[in-house]
């Protein structure tokens, strides 16, 4: 009769790793597929498939968008846990990034916009839906800052993961005000520029945060199979 005997533990730093290249592939992944349908929905659909519309909101785009923002959360809240000597900073990211979930969510970033915008400002619809950029601007610099703050605290690769993340969703920004060019023109009948431009903020946000949420992930795995091995 043979006894099976223990496998032996794999390092953590190897654990790690493959953490990052699973990270890596879904953010490849759910960004192609997101960008295909949209530019599918657009060139070749006519735009009518709201589901595979990037820029409409409640389909699951949103969701994915919502859950990468969510899942980077819950990892710097479990940070936050294990990691008492940081918990002020991985509490409040957790903090940030929960609300930004629920924000995507439930719209509240583009109604507020919206409100402020037109109908006390007066401005034009695609212009006032921007005006969020300013009115979040306090927040996502704090948010930013944390992000690099804390990829500067982990495990390095897993902290590169989490700057090119950061870089992604900084790289966004510009892309959305871009709109504010982009959406007039499509309005005169010249649609392949706004088409293109949703594609690439979508994408950089949605890649973004999963590739921060997988490196900060993948950190904390690394730092509890460390705790464990001591």
């Amino acid at each position: 009769m043979t006894v099976d005997r223990p496998s032996k533990p794999r390092a953590p730093e190897e654990v790690g790793a493959e953490l990052l290249r699973i990270g890596l592939l879904l953010a490849v992944v759910a960004v192609a597929v997101q960008t295909v349908a949209h530019l599918t929905n657009e060139f070749l659909l006519g735009g009518r498939v709201e589901g595979l519309d990037a820029d409409v909101e409640g389909n699951a785009f949103t969701w994915a968008s919502s859950a990468a923002t969510f899942g980077l959360g819950l990892v710097a809240f479990l940070y936050a846990v294990v990691m008492l000597d940081r918990r002020r900073i991985f509490g409040l990211l957790a903090g940030i990034a929960v609300f930004f979930s629920l924000d995507d969510a439930v719209q509240v970033h583009e109604r507020l916009a919206l409100e402020i915008g037109e109908d006390l400002l007066g401005l034009s619809d695609h212009v006032a839906v921007r005006l969020w950029i300013v009115l979040y601007l306090p927040l996502l610099l704090v948010a930013g800052a944390l992000l690099w703050i804390v990829s500067q605290q982990v495990w390095s690769p897993a902290g590169r993961f989490v700057r090119f993340g950061l870089v992604a969703l900084i790289a966004s920004v510009p892309v959305e005000i871009a709109g504010v060019v982009t959406r007039p023109i499509a309005s005169d009948g010249f649609e392949a520029p706004e088409h293109f431009r949703i594609a690439v903020e979508e994408g950089l946000e949605l890649g973004g945060w999963v590739l921060a949420a997988s490196g900060l992930a993948a950190a904390l795995v690394v730092s509890l199979m460390h705790f464990r091995q001591d």
